[in-house]
């Protein structure tokens, strides 16, 4: 089972039903926040693993996406970690499981703090976002994935999100 904390936009934008925490919580790298967000006219939405920092960035979404939003979701993460080089083992391991997803308030305003923070570098990334491809998505993604998050290195990884997610698999 995995765990994603969503804000309350995303929870209106969507209708998603939020759960109450479970009792037993699941290993934190089962665990995700997401948050929506708009750039002009178009609107994305944000995943950051609780862990690693590792996250996935979805724009241009449309109405009825907003119900596929997990394909959506484990497409785009499957593309980062292959554009981050990592195994088909590594990958299968960490995509699996969201076939049961539940849904849940925010619970970390670290975690909170690191999408901001993603958020204000794709303001100054230089990139139209009005007008983005497919590469310059995968782009953005590598780019965020490869910025320094300071609270990784008090969970004892590499303060980059994607070397901590590889950091983990090597454990």
């Amino acid at each position: 089972m995995k765990i994603i904390g969503i804000t309350q936009k995303l929870k209106v934008k969507t209708k998603i039903k939020i759960q109450e925490f479970p009792n037993e919580m699941p290993n934190k790298i089962d665990c995700w926040h997401a948050n929506l967000y708009k750039y002009g006219r178009k609107t994305g939405i944000i995943f950051v693993n609780d862990l690693t920092r590792y996250s996935v960035l979805l724009f241009g979404m449309t109405k009825p996406q907003y119900s596929k939003i997990i394909d959506l979701f484990l497409r785009q993460l499957k593309r980062n970690m292959s554009i981050d080089n990592f195994t088909s083992e590594e990958i299968e391991k960490f995509t699996s499981g969201f076939d049961k997803v539940k849904y849940t308030k925010t619970s970390s305003r670290s975690i909170l703090g690191t999408i901001t923070d993603f958020l204000k570098f794709n303001d100054y990334s230089g990139e139209d976002l009005n007008d983005l491809s497919q590469d310059i998505i995968d782009e953005l993604n590598f780019s965020l994935n490869d910025m320094p998050v300071s609270p990784l290195a008090k969970e004892g990884f590499t303060p980059f999100p994607n070397r901590a997610l590889k950091e983990y698999f090597r454990e």
